[in-house]
């Protein structure tokens, strides 16, 4: 799963029952005086409500029914405050929608439904001023107790008044005295006065008759008002950890290169970062990733975000903005894009095959000096062809020696950036120096335990990985990679209830212990060929950690109920047998596969073979699939027998999901005919 920041937990604990508005008061003080207004929570409390600056801040009660503070005197309506009146005075009086649900404790989303309904954004500077003169006197007619000042103030108000909304005063009564009220106890000031125009009513406030009016044309999609785009930037900015924010800081860097740690919200943040972006700059942004799946994942990050913030949702693929920006989402197929120009992010750069071919032809989107280009990416293997981008023997290769650079690969050093000789800024930014920064949404403890050192150094410490020696070179797993939602379109729908319809398929399972600290489990679906010599391709894999026999094999029942499944094989060498029976119940094909180094080795040789002759295919943005292979080492038994492992444990060092797979593929025979005959022992 993404990681998700921090904002999200703070926010909706915000949101909990109200609090007093006295200390409400007290958070308007930043936004007051960031806003140059005021310099105390009463003073800006006091201009949104048109109290005088000494007034006494309000008593603490329920933000959700807020009393009239002292010195108001006699208050109407039930001694109610309305509190969307209010909103809207300070929205008119310039404060930012951010500040205004800070002061009065209310949700963000309410002020925009707010917002939109009554049109605040639309006001006529006349309706600004008629507003605010509307609150002022109708504060001092409730005055109790009245001086001189008061009445020359409420007769010079009212002369004002009349001069802006004219007509509105045609058929009143002399004016009485000062102070007076009319019949019934409401104040002379019409209750109209600095109010938008109500639906249906004339310009005197009296009920029109009603009369058809055109409709309206339909708002464009995907089209954000100042008020969204500051909502969406405050939320963007309260949500990141540290070494996001570091990010940030630096996000107008021509090149930004960052070598990561697994599960640190890189996704997550680059989709908000570049949305923000495009609403304040106008800039089109262009995802890359190994595949179209995979780049989706920063469309869905920003639609959830905005549905999280303003209740709205983001259409189209690409997405057109109504300020004339896009953005592009884009696998392989990225010579589409030639002509684009825009910001470019691409994602999981050491696990893209052909990088250099593909990177040649998007980096021309970032021609333009005003555009960026960033680069993100987990470790693979030293040998991959953007190894030396990140070395800098890119921008070495075929200059004079003196025209070359060395690039300063400290690990302490790139913790917080560094801009080397060739104008790329690096970082490099460990799962145990993210924690060091504040993010609190791992256990290395935990994370040190499920994984092999090798492993936990490949994945966490952003280490490469020398595969010279490998079980499965690098290579045979980059050809493996596809872009799906491409390549297997005539039959494959992701998101359906039933993403392979009633075709067949084959399932294979590696279990865990159980245990919360223990190793993960891993659950791969693949798709048989239709015919002798085809190419298997993986649907759909899972890694789960800390569950029970029971949430396991309720799992799995989850992806029979899917998927028409023709055979699965279970690894049952130690405690996987309890999840086997359990799983016998609904599916009573289901076959166990007794680990042992013969049978391990065959499982090895027939993914070795289906890799060889590229009859093994997965999504190219499945990282997933080829660092758990990678993971897979030569080792012996305690005889001295040839096997294979994955750290100092069968199942520990992240090779979960290849033992699946491999689990899965057991039902081919190692001659590759069409025979389904099982070749590993069944129980």
């Amino acid at each position: 799963m993404a990681t998700r920041g921090r904002g999200a937990r703070s926010r909706a604990a915000g949101r909990a029952a109200g609090r007093p508005v006295a200390r409400a008061a007290e958070r308007v003080k930043k936004a007051g005086a960031m806003d140059g207004r005021t310099s105390t929570p009463a003073q800006a409390l006091a201009a949104a409500c048109g109290m005088p600056a000494d007034s006494a801040a309000p008593p603490a009660v329920d933000a959700s029914t807020p009393t009239w503070p002292d010195g108001f005197g006699l208050a109407p309506a039930a001694g109610v405050l309305d509190l969307r009146r209010q909103a809207r005075q300070m929205y008119l009086g310039g404060f930012r929608v951010a500040a205004i649900a800070r002061a009065l404790d209310v949700k963000r989303t309410t002020l925009h439904s707010w917002a939109k309904a009554e049109g605040w954004s639309k006001a006529r500077p006349v309706d600004r001023v008629v507003g605010g003169l509307e609150v002022r006197l109708a504060y001092l007619i409730a005055l109790p107790v009245k001086e001189g000042q008061h009445y020359k103030e409420i007769d010079l108000l009212a002369r004002q008044l009349a001069r802006f909304v004219g007509p509105a005063f045609d058929g009143m009564a002399a004016p009485a005295a000062p102070g007076a009220l009319g019949a019934g106890g409401s104040p002379l000031v019409p209750d109209h006065v600095g109010r938008l125009p109500a639906l249906g009513a004339d310009d005197d406030g009296a009920k029109a008759p009603r009369r058809r009016v055109r409709p309206t044309a339909k708002a464009p999609k995907n089209h954000f008002e100042p008020e969204h785009v500051q909502a969406l930037q405050d939320a963007f900015r309260e949500s990141l950890f540290e070494h996001q924010a570091l990010w940030h800081r630096h996000m107008n860097e021509r090149i930004r290169l960052i070598l990561k740690s697994r599960q640190i919200g890189a996704t997550w943040y680059f989709a908000r970062e570049a949305l923000v972006d495009l609403l304040t700059s106008l800039r089109t942004q262009v995802f890359l990733s190994a595949s179209r799946a995979q780049a989706h994942q920063f469309k869905n990050y920003q639609r959830a975000f905005v549905r999280e913030v303003l209740d709205m949702d983001l259409e189209g693929d690409p997405i057109v903005f109504s300020n004339g920006a896009r953005e592009f989402f884009l696998g392989r197929n990225v010579a589409t894009a030639q002509g684009y120009a825009g910001n470019l992010y691409f994602d999981e750069i050491y696990w893209v095959p052909n990088f250099g071919v593909m990177e040649s032809t998007a980096g021309a989107i970032a021609t333009h000096k005003h555009f960026r280009k960033t680069y993100f990416s987990t470790p693979s293997v030293a040998t991959h062809d953007a190894y030396d981008l990140w070395t800098g023997e890119r921008f070495n290769t075929g200059r004079p020696k003196a025209e070359q650079v060395a690039i300063d690969l400290n690990v302490k050093r790139l913790a917080k950036g560094r801009r080397g000789g060739d104008g790329v800024w690096r970082n490099m930014i460990t799962i145990e120096e993210a924690v060091s920064l504040g993010f609190d949404m791992v256990d290395i403890a935990q994370l040190k335990r499920e994984n092999a050192p090798a492993a936990y150094r490949n994945l966490y410490l952003c280490e490469f990985v020398d595969d010279e020696q490998a079980v499965f070179p690098y290579e045979w797993l980059k050809a493996c990679g596809v872009d799906s939602w491409d390549a297997w379109a005539a039959d494959w729908q992701p998101f359906a209830p039933r993403p392979f319809g009633y075709r067949g398929v084959w399932v294979g399972y590696d279990p865990s212990g159980g245990a919360p600290d223990g190793d993960a489990c891993g659950l791969v679906v693949v798709a048989p060929p239709d015919a002798p010599g085809g190419a298997f391709r993986v649907l759909e894999f899972h890694r789960l950690t800390g569950n029970d026999y029971e949430a396991q094999a309720a799992f799995i029942k989850s992806v029979t109920e899917r998927y028409h499944v023709l055979k699965m094989g279970i690894d049952v060498t130690g405690l996987g047998a309890a999840v086997l029976q359990l799983v016998a119940k609904f599916f009573p094909l289901a076959s166990g596969i007794h680990y042992s180094p013969e049978v391990k080795s065959q499982l090895v040789m027939r993914a070795q073979n289906l890799m060889r002759h590229q009859r093994l295919q997965w999504d190219a943005g499945a990282a997933d699939l080829p660092q758990s292979f990678m993971a897979i080492k030569h080792g012996t038994t305690r005889g001295g027998q040839l096997t294979y492992m994955s750290g100092r444990r069968k199942k520990t060092g992240h090779a979960d999901l290849a033992w699946a797979l491999m689990n899965a593929l057991s039902f081919e025979p190692l001659a590759g005919s069409a025979s389904t005959t099982n070749v590993v022992e069944v129980f």
